[in-house]
Formats: structure tokens, sequence, C-alpha cells
């Protein structure tokens, strides 16, 4: 077990290869990919997880489709869509 920090920087890229998967063990509830303290994408990983981003989150599926299963879609604001939007509303569609 590490009871230190490891801090790898440098004024350069930092690129990660690894044939297989990247596992990362953390000891808290937070996963922070940061640029700076106001711009960052977080996984939170308590009992109540979620993704939190400052700025835009773009998910392009172009391998296949996206799918949300087992929740409800909460938008606050505007939804803009181009293509088709379907349907079911107590068992009929649209």
């Amino acid at each position: 077990e590490l009871s230190s920090h490891l801090i790898i920087s440098g004024g350069n890229n930092l690129n990660l290869h690894a044939g297989g998967d990247i596992v990362t063990d953390i000891g808290g509830d937070d996963f922070r990919i940061e640029k700076s303290g106001t711009e960052y994408f977080r996984f939170n990983l308590d009992t109540d997880p979620k993704i939190d981003a400052t700025g835009d989150i773009i998910i392009d599926p172009s391998g296949g489709d996206m799918h949300l299963h087992g929740s409800d879609l909460t938008v606050t604001g505007s939804i803009n869509a181009s293509g088709d939007i379907n349907g079911t509303i107590d068992g009929g569609t649209f």
C-alpha cells in the first residue's frame, strides 16, 4: 500500500499506453481529471454515483446507439435535436 502521492509532471504531453485495462483504485469518493480547479471531468463514486463536468459533454456514438437504461433523463433548459425522436407514452407511440 502506498502512503505517499505519486506526481508526474512535465512541460510536454504525457501519453499513457496500455495493452489491456487500466485500473485505478482510489480511497476517496472522487476521481477527477483536471485542467484547473474550475475545468475538470469528475466521477463521484459515493453511494449516489454521478459524472460532473464543467463545460459541454459531447457523446459521439459513431459505433452505434447510445443507451440509458433503468433511469429517467431530466433536462433543465432546451433540447435541440436533429433526426427522429421516437417515444412511448402510456402504451402509445409518437
